[in-house]
């Protein structure tokens, strides 16, 4: 927001896991709410959590040709929940035909029942029982016991949009449909909304016209707000240098050029901000401290290289401890590549060390056919809103 807002404020900018399109975020939680809770039948409890993530690792962990527990790139898998349905009696290691529908509502994100247009993404299966992730954010735990996407989704329109108060909101009355306007155009102050608290302009002129530098930064399995997003803004403004610089001969042309002031980093399993099982040890906010305090391996380090020196961040050598504490000791390193680039094993030595990895060139696009998995409807009468 500060870039497209206030260009001149700042020289350089890191954004942690920004929701850009924050009101259609908020749809996120609402579907996400809303399949969870539709009726008893229906709910995941926290504690199928790890036979779905033990599912969703089986099928796409070992397609980066790294089986350590981490999902590289999630857009190369396009994980099938069907394997999880119960043969027989329901345990913890299943789910009935309606927790599967769920689930897959939840992967798929929300969509408008009338039309099938996408109002934005769902979230990704690949770390669901990490504790902090889907354990305090959908399925809810001891201290959100109803999960962290019903008390945002039921916040924001209770109080933002609908203006009904906490008590009185019934998040099954929403329409995904007209509502969806609803919310973009309510009025704050006199101005809808959307453009209040939306950060979607894919106009960085005026940044790039003072040399500004940003590094945006989001972890694959953030909770809360879905990852694929961040592409979908990087691509707008991909699409935005194309527009205003006809010189720009082909898309590549266009991204280099976004690459010199704007470049994305998408953080193999991280959760929100941090956490998970990726490596989330590169100064990131909240997060443990970086191996080392330069700009090979702290963020904030990397970004005074390039707002001091010019020296553009390629790759950022992130680190995994154990239990997340440095005093115990390091799991492994891994490099940090920027979009479109991803991390490949070059094939010897160990996967656990970041020299034995490089970063290679990657389709682009939050889904690599540029299309999204197939619709997953909210269980009973909330298809229909």
């Amino acid at each position: 927001m500060a870039a497209q807002r206030f260009p001149g404020a700042f020289d350089g900018i890191i954004a942690d896991a920004p929701s850009s399109a924050w009101v259609h975020n908020a749809f996120s939680w609402l579907w996400s709410e809303d399949a969870q809770f539709a009726s008893p039948a229906a709910t995941i409890t926290a504690a199928k959590l790890p036979a779905i993530q033990a599912a969703a690792l089986a099928q796409c962990d070992a397609k980066d040709h790294t089986a350590d527990g981490v999902v590289n790139d999630p857009r190369r898998c396009r994980f099938d929940p069907r394997v999880l349905l119960c043969s027989g009696a329901e345990s913890d290691a299943c789910l009935t035909a309606a927790q599967l529908q769920t689930l897959a509502a939840i992967l798929t994100g929300p969509v408008n029942p009338r039309t099938g247009e996408r109002i934005y993404y769902g979230f990704e299966p690949f770390a669901v029982a990490t504790p902090g992730t889907w354990d305090q954010w959908v399925t809810g735990n001891a201290a959100v016991p109803g999960g962290g996407h019903a008390v945002l989704a039921n916040q924001f329109f209770a109080n933002m949009v609908f203006d009904t108060g906490s008590s009185a909101f019934d998040h099954t009355q929403v329409n995904f449909d007209s509502d969806v306007a609803r919310a973009e155009r309510t009025p704050v102050a006199g101005q809808p909304l959307a453009g209040v608290i939306d950060a979607t302009s894919a106009d960085l002129s005026g940044f790039r016209a003072r040399n500004g530098k940003m590094l945006v930064y989001i972890g694959w399995e953030d909770p809360v707000v879905p990852p694929r997003g961040a592409i979908t803004y990087y691509e707008s403004v991909v699409a935005r240098q194309a527009l205003d610089n006809p010189q720009s001969n082909s898309a590549a042309d266009a991204l280099a050029q976004t690459q010199q002031f704007f470049r994305l980093f998408m953080v193999p399993g991280m959760g929100h901000f941090t956490g998970g099982p990726g490596t989330s040890a590169f100064g990131a906010l909240y997060g443990p401290p970086a191996l080392a305090i330069d700009r090979q391996h702290d963020v904030l380090s990397a970004m005074e290289a390039w707002v001091e020196q010019g020296i553009a961040p390629e790759r950022i050598v992130a680190a995994k401890y154990v239990n997340d504490d440095p005093a115990k000791g390091v799991v492994r390193t891994r490099p940090l590549c920027h979009y479109p680039q991803s991390a490949l094993w070059i094939g010897q030595g160990s996967a656990d060390d970041a020299q034995n990895f490089i970063c290679v060139d990657s389709p682009r696009g939050a889904y690599l056919d540029g299309a999204a998995p197939a619709r997953a409807p909210l269980p009973g009468a909330a298809q229909g809103r």
